[in-house]
């Protein structure tokens, strides 16, 4: 179920803050999670069973089109969604997402239902296709959450209406784009930063640091010998591995980064200077800068990249979508603004284990 509905961040982010928490009610809140509500929107209680089947999709999901990094940055999902973004575990977050994902649903269906919006033949046999497969895919997510095919049968029509209102919402946007505002380089090059602190024999020493005077030589001393194996014609990568154990200078890659006019433009920290320069340089010129403790050395590989072009254009595209689709689904959020979520009764759902293990073999085929 790749076509997910959710589209902005920024818009799922608004909606988790105007979600109004209360406490669980004793007379509602007893019995299975069929039979317990975790929320109420404009009257209509919603289900812990519902709630469960948004949230443990999220999950499912993320762990299943994002297992690759979560394998080889986190070592798997336990640790992923334990991981803290500063104040929240991804499960938290995840959590919060997936009860925005619900009423954004909620407020995108009624708003279809007052506009007499529909599927129409073909898209409901799309959603049928969706329905089918469901239970075998997703079978993980049915047998931690129990939600009756009625439920997910719902669930995915009502997904499908709001990202049909979704696609109206932004039909109209503009789509004409400036060519030189889209315009991206292509640039590879190596940095050099002069450490701040001396090496020591052992962690038990104490941090000793260098004086600028002696930050600026030790930079100027390897900034010399890379400038010589430049210009004798050695890659960047060999450069980076032949000063790895460099201790008093870090010599690191900077790999095929893409620069952009606002990048020539930027005021402020010296780290930024080298991107003004790339972006003064033309396809296949080589250039270096030395500055106080930090030097580059640039190649441009295209002065004019076309896929960084058409990613920047992309881009731009969906930030207007967005814009367009959060603008006119905040009068709607002003119009239903009648959710509250029963935090202690959601308190149920925990991600205890993965609901997909990722086969590092498999392709991800489309539905």
């Amino acid at each position: 179920m790749k076509n997910r509905i959710i589209k902005s961040i920024a818009f799922v982010a608004a909606l988790v803050l105007s979600v109004s928490v209360l406490g669980a009610c004793q007379n509602m809140n007893t019995g299975s999670s069929d039979e317990k509500v975790a929320a109420v929107f404009e009257g209509e209680k919603i289900s812990l069973t519902e709630a469960m089947l948004y949230a443990y999709m999220e999950e499912f999901e993320a762990e299943y089109e994002s297992g690759d990094f979560i394998d080889a940055y986190y070592g798997g999902a336990e640790t992923y969604w334990t991981t803290d973004m500063g104040g929240i575990t991804m499960e938290e977050y995840a959590k919060k997402y997936a009860i925005a994902r619900m009423l954004q649903t909620r407020v995108l269906n009624k708003y279809a239902a007052s506009e007499k919006i529909t599927l129409t033949q073909e898209e409901q046999a799309a959603v049928d296709k969706l329905v089918a497969a469901f239970p075998e895919k997703y079978a993980s997510v049915l047998d931690i959450t129990g939600a009756s095919e009625e439920l997910y049968t719902r669930f995915l029509n009502e997904n499908a209406i709001a990202n049909k209102v979704y696609k109206q919402f932004i039909a109209d946007i503009d789509t004409n784009l400036d060519p030189e505002a889209m315009l991206r380089k292509r640039v590879n090059g190596i940095s050099l930063y002069a450490s701040l602190y001396k090496p020591r024999a052992s962690e038990e020493e104490d941090l000793e640091k260098y004086t600028n005077e002696e930050r600026a030589a030790k930079l100027n001393e390897v900034y010399d010998k890379v400038l010589q194996d430049v210009n004798d014609g050695m890659s960047y990568d060999d450069i980076v591995e032949k000063y790895k154990d460099e201790e008093a200078v870090s010599v690191s890659s900077l790999t095929d980064f893409s620069v952009k006019a606002e990048d020539a433009a930027e005021e402020g920290a010296e780290i930024k200077e080298y991107k003004q320069l790339a972006w003064t340089m033309k396809e296949g010129e080589q250039e270096s800068l030395k500055l106080n403790y930090n030097a580059y050395f640039l190649t441009c590989v295209s002065d004019d990249d076309p896929e960084y072009r058409k990613q920047a254009e992309e881009a731009e595209i969906q930030s207007r979508k967005d814009t367009a689709f959060a603008e006119k689904v905040d009068a709607l959020n002003k119009k239903y603004d009648g959710f509250h979520l029963y935090e202690d009764v959601y308190a149920d759902v925990k991600y205890k284990t993965p609901l997909y293990v990722h086969d590092h073999d498999h392709d991800h085929a489309e539905d």
